[in-house]
């Protein structure tokens, strides 16, 4: 048997199992949701990627009445919706906890031939098995509607065999989940001893035991004896950027030139796989264009990205750079790799933020505060030394990072086929796990990362 997907471009099969049967969505809902929400605090749900959670994060300039009228969600139901705009084609869950829910999702009973559990790793499995909703080009993820869910195209098991299946996926996700988790610690360890070794190189050095001095700084309370504090606006010209959305005459000639956005810098490197392009006029080519050694820093954003800087190489030839993106220049183009490494240490975070204008969500810093951000700046000779050093440290804790993420990425993978391959019938669930093959895969994911 084969369960036939059709689009407006191609008709998909996909091998199932002797003995499954192939139905239409609304075979599987028992009731719609038709209860309203009249409750002024109540449990407010929200979809995530990991399934249906309480929605804690309610102080979005939004009145409780705001919920009022929202869908009623009972604990058991099924919550559905193709709508994410994260790239995510769809979301869906089974309520643990009752609370309401907007009025865009798919709120039902499942009907009492289909497990609940199965159904969710099932919209999982096809999400990741064939990228059925993302193939679909009939406009779900704007123009969604219930006859459209009730068309989508069920497979399925016996309740028996489907409640087995929901039961292996959950022991087996589960282990999966635990190593990423795991995992994903250690890539959050190592990155924060990247960080430590980032820090105490640009503000102590990397010596034991150096003999330290006290500075007039309250982000530079202590400095080697042999260094220098200076403001950033003594070792750089800070250049702001583009405006985008200004008006350029008609008669005045442009060319499409890339640019830098805040996307773009990120903390001591740039991401250059996604770089747009603006039209800008000769001189606007020539006041804003990227020397090399500049270094770039974002000028707003969310906390996190503020004021963080990567040093600019010529990775492009001609490139501008956006107004929310300072162009540091140094005096000395051979100081620009410490000053980057400066702007991402952590006493740097506390000074954006504190000489940032907050606003929801945003922060901004000035050029004028920016110009004010401290650097301790030790001898040439001493600095070259320990930028060397450095880079040897980070390089190693940089490997294991990628080592780590690349294990991370192959858990996932093996963890989303493992759910097309249960939730289509490919696999006996039954004699799968007793064979041993789950943990063969592990093992061999973490002998092959080395991870």
């Amino acid at each position: 048997m084969r369960l036939d997907v059709i689009d407006n471009h191609r008709s998909r099969f996909v091998p199932v199992a002797p003995g499954w049967r192939q139905r239409k969505m609304r075979f599987a809902v028992k009731r719609y949701q038709t209860k309203k929400n009249k409750d002024e605090n109540p449990t407010v749900l929200s979809l995530t990627k990991t399934g249906l959670k309480v929605k804690t994060d309610l102080a979005f300039g939004k009145s409780t009445e705001n919920y009022i009228g929202h869908q009623i969600v009972e604990r058991g139901q099924f919550v559905f919706t193709p709508r994410d705009f994260d790239a995510t084609p769809i979301l869906c869950g089974v309520a643990d906890t009752p609370g309401c829910i907007s009025n865009l999702y798919i709120v039902f009973d499942v009907s009492a031939q289909i497990d609940a559990r199965f159904l969710e790793y099932y919209f999982w499995g096809l999400k990741h098995g064939f990228e059925f909703f993302e193939k679909l080009s009939f406009g779900m993820r704007y123009s969604f509607n219930r006859m459209q869910f009730e068309n989508i195209p069920l497979l399925y098991p016996d309740l028996s065999t489907q409640r087995q299946i929901a039961d292996f996926l959950d022991r087996e996700t589960a282990r999966i989940d635990l190593l990423i988790e795991k995992k994903q610690r250690l890539v959050a360890l190592v990155g924060e001893q990247r960080s430590a070794a980032i820090s105490s190189a640009v503000t102590v050095g990397l010596a034991d035991g150096a003999d330290l001095v006290p500075t007039n700084s309250q982000y530079l309370p202590h400095v080697p004896a042999t260094w220098r504090v200076w403001r950033l606006k003594h070792l750089a010209e800070i250049r702001g950027g583009l405006t985008l959305g200004r008006t350029i005459p008609d008669d005045v000639e442009t060319t499409l030139t890339p640019y830098m956005r805040v996307a773009n810098v990120q903390a001591g490197w740039l991401d250059l796989g996604d770089v747009a392009e603006i039209p800008v006029t000769k001189l606007e080519k020539q006041r804003y264009r990227l020397q090399g050694g500049d270094v770039l820093m974002n000028e707003g954003g969310d906390n996190d990205k503020l004021g963080r800087g990567a040093v600019w190489k010529s990775e492009i030839e001609t490139c501008v750079h956006q107004n929310h993106v300072f162009a540091v220049r140094p005096h000395d183009i051979r100081y620009s790799d410490w000053i980057s490494l400066a702007t991402n240490a952590r006493y740097a975070r506390d000074f954006f933020f504190l000489h940032s204008n907050q606003s929801t969500n945003l922060a901004s810093i000035s050029k004028t505060n920016l110009a004010r951000f401290p650097v301790a700046v030790p001898p040439f000779d001493e600095m070259r030394t320990t930028l060397n050093a450095l880079r040897l440290r980070a390089g190693k804790l940089d490997r294991i990072t990628e080592k780590t993420s690349v294990s991370i990425d192959r858990l996932k993978e093996y963890r989303s086929a493992l759910i097309t391959a249960a939730v289509t019938g490919q696999i006996d669930v039954a004699t799968y796990a007793r064979s041993g093959t789950p943990d063969s895969h592990l093992d061999t994911i973490q002998e092959e990362m080395g991870a």
